[in-house]
């Protein structure tokens, strides 16, 4: 038997349960003291109530928060209809885990039930239902807490029933109101064979995805029919080979592994069997397609065992969903004919490398990158300013490690000295910057328009910057642009820049970043507020920007993102702000923290490189609320600023600059928004607004009224007041309004 198992607690969790426990027994120990004799004085006041106690009992479900339910099938019998008994519980993650929740009622549960036929001669196993929707049958609460479910349908009696097969039971619950809307449920399952012989994993189940696992990473909650079948356990049941059944099993488009891997790759081709119920064409991937290890995930076996089908079991019905290119019938089409299913393996899973699975689906530009790695090994700063930074840095191959030119356990160090040796690099674009301060990046006195950090060759012209030292162990020094006397605090040194492929062009290599201190005492670090690595890069599986200049280092993007920052250096007409662009500005703010939530928000339009236009008005949100902040952020870094204040590390935030002036190259005539004004109105805004930025809807007027402002001049006071009511355990803490996860 398996089944779908009881999360472990939380810490947050197991503490308020020992504390429960720590409390009970002072209690007790202080009943028996005061047995021993004495006086026991008089009754002191009641004692605040205590959580509820487990058993028949339970708390009803009105009064548990939506998102703190559990049920766990705990047996299944089938001698005619099915009987199944299950419990309902808080969830692990609640203040008090594994109570029993009362009030579930027949109306509530809809059952599922299907057999899994096994792999046979290349043909991949296959579920196939008994049925998909049982709520019809006997319901009953038991003394214990649990329930008891006797499906309507006897199984038994159908032709294709089978005692001894692999057979999975699931259910949903739905419309059962819980403390703040209905409760959401992830649906439990129970593998086993009627007959009672074991099930084993791998061999005996399909489990090739999780939505905890994968899924969630990117959708933060999957749910759909309703909002009450949340789990792919439970989705296969129904979304089996048998639903729909065309004659070309290649166009069973609502097959489960047909119907996602569609969902995510052909969006442009859109469901032909489904053309009005899902609409492809609003689907966007946003990472490369051929990274299957994003949902095919076999590194946790308890929950996926079955996580390397991809690769161990290929078939005409999964690859040809991606592959819509390809005609596996007659007459082919850029494959041979194949009949079934018989002879993939014998190809795509072994015997011939090149076109073996896995490798297949290698990303050769990732693959080429990875021979390549940034090092800023050191900076040093004399001072005072002017003075120029000088750093030490080193390209590597990280995929050589431990040889005579590795030193320091970064891989093999590049000889730059002739890059003719190294095309990749020879055809590079690196290049260093430097940028100033890192409690708000502003570059002030560099003379640069927007506030733009200053930018040093590293290779140029096919060769190292004839200002670079070669220190004689493969490591260079070079002395960067002057840090100007107004700069004050610390600096950024980064490193970025891309090595050339001949076949696959720019390589995305991670940018490298490093802090110095120009008047403090020792290098501050920037504030961490987003995770691109750990966060990020779960949807976008590498973010490589600008020609694949600037990877997967927030650090890198703040220091030209920053609060003086717009995009009017790419306008067509730069130096006239009264020549507007197509969205109607004659420049946008791109300041980090207003900019990437208004791209996730649909409501930016960026003017780039070489003026190209980059409307993000299609970006689709993959998750249900674009108010998950942790999808994001690191934790707790989401609260509004405290006045200027950031709640991240105590330093003064500078407000987004949306007119920059008729000065380009300083900030003192530039009009802003206040520090949270800029950051929430990127998603608090109304279809009028998008229309009319004069426009005032609710949030914004919500926002000037409690002290925003959208036109502040630069040097102006801020008197926003966000913080009062939307910060950490306030009245509206923007943790929980925003249902953060």
């Amino acid at each position: 038997m398996r089944s779908s198992l009881p999360c472990q607690l939380s810490a947050e969790s197991r503490q308020s349960t020992r504390s429960l426990y720590r409390f009970i027994g002072i209690v007790v120990l202080a009943l028996g003291i005061a047995a021993c004799g004495g006086d026991d004085g008089d009754d002191g006041d009641p004692g605040p109530p205590g959580p509820p106690g487990a058993g028949a009992g339970g708390v009803n479900a009105a009064t548990v928060p939506s998102d703190q339910f559990a049920a766990e099938i705990t047996g299944v019998s089938v001698a005619s209809p099915p009987v199944v008994t299950f419990t309902l519980e808080t969830s692990s993650d609640s203040a008090f885990p594994g109570i029993n929740i009362n009030g579930l009622q027949l109306s509530n549960v809809r059952f599922y039930m299907a057999k899994l036929v096994p792999s046979v001669n290349g043909e991949p196993s296959r579920w196939v239902d008994y049925t998909t929707r049982d709520n019809s049958g006997t319901f009953e609460a038991n003394e214990d807490g649990s329930y008891t479910y006797t499906f309507a349908e006897d199984v038994t009696a159908l032709p294709e029933y089978d005692s001894g097969a692999v057979t999975r039971v699931s259910f949903e619950i739905r419309n059962l109101q819980a403390a703040d809307g209905n409760a959401v449920v992830p649906n439990p399952w129970y593998d086993f064979r009627p007959n009672g012989d074991s099930v084993q994993a791998p061999q005996d189940t399909r489990d090739i995805a999780n939505v905890g696992v994968t899924c969630n990473g990117c959708h933060g909650q999957l749910s759909f029919h309703g909002g009450a079948r949340l789990e792919v356990e439970a989705c296969v049941i129904c979304h089996n080979p048998d639903l729909g059944s065309p004659a070309d099993p290649q166009q069973n488009d609502v097959d489960f592994k047909r119907l996602i891997h569609k969902l995510h790759v052909n969006a442009e081709a859109g469901l032909p069997t489904m053309p009005v119920l899902i609409d492809g064409e609003e689907i966007h991937h946003p990472q490369d397609t051929r990274n299957c290890f994003n949902c095919h995930n076999e590194d946790n076996p308890d929950v996926t065992p079955n996580g390397a089908n991809w690769y161990t079991s290929p078939s005409i019905e999964a690859c040809g969903a991606c592959h819509d290119d390809v005609s596996f019938a007659s007459p082919p089409v850029n494959h041979p004919v194949s009949a079934d299913n018989s002879q993939c393996s014998s190809c795509h899973a072994g015997q011939f490398p090149e076109i073996e699975v896995r490798n297949a689906h290698l990303i050769p530009s990732q693959e080429a990158a990875a021979n390549f790695q940034y090092n800023i090994l050191g900076v040093s700063f004399a001072g005072p300013a002017p003075a120029a930074p000088t750093v030490r840095f080193s390209i590597t191959d990280p995929t050589n490690l431990g040889g005579a030119n590795d030193p320091d356990g970064l891989g093999e160090r590049y000889d730059l000295s002739d890059l003719s040796q190294i095309p990749a690099l020879e055809a590079a674009n690196t290049r260093m910057t430097v940028a100033w301060d890192t409690i708000n990046y502003n570059n002030g006195g560099s003379g640069t328009n927007e506030a733009q950090p200053e930018r040093t060759d590293v290779i140029t012209g096919g060769a190292l910057n004839v200002n670079a030292i070669d220190n004689g162990d493969r490591s260079y020094s070079l002395p960067l642009t002057d840090v100007s006397t107004a700069a004050t605090g610390s600096g950024t040194v980064t490193m970025e820049g891309h090595p050339v492929d001949p076949v696959e062009g720019n390589l995305a290599v991670k940018s490298a970043v490093e802090f110095f201190a120009i008047t403090d005492a020792q290098p501050v670090a920037r504030r961490a507020v987003v995770d691109v690595v750990n966060n990020c890069d779960v949807c976008h599986g590498q973010l490589a920007l600008h020609g694949a200049n600037r990877v997967d280092n927030e650090q890198d993007c703040v220091t030209c993102h920053n609060p003086d920052a717009t995009d009017r250096n790419r306008r067509p007409d730069p130096d006239n702000l009264a020549v507007p662009g197509p969205d109607g500005k004659a420049e946008q703010a791109i300041d980090f923290k207003y900019m990437i939530h208004a791209i996730h928000a649909a409501n930016i339009t960026v003017y780039g490189f070489g003026n190209s236009v980059n409307d993000f008005s299609e970006v689709k949100f993959p998750e249900p609320q674009l108010s998950n902040c942790i999808a994001c952020h690191r934790t707790d870094t989401y609260y509004p600023f405290n006045g200027t204040i950031s709640p991240v590390d105590g330093t003064a935030i500078a407000g987004t600059t949306i007119n920059s002036g008729a000065d380009r190259t300083t900030a003192t005539d530039n009009i802003r928004m206040s520090p949270t004004t800029g950051v929430c109105s990127a998603c608090h805004v109304s279809d009028a607004e998008r229309d009319d930025p004069n426009s005032l809807n609710t949030a914004k007027l919500h926002m000037i009224q409690n002290g925003g402002n959208y036109a502040l001049p630069d040097g102006a006071p801020v008197q926003e007041t966000c913080y009062v009511c939307h910060g950490p355990n306030s009245i509206a803490d923007v943790g929980v309004v925003h249902g953060v996860k």
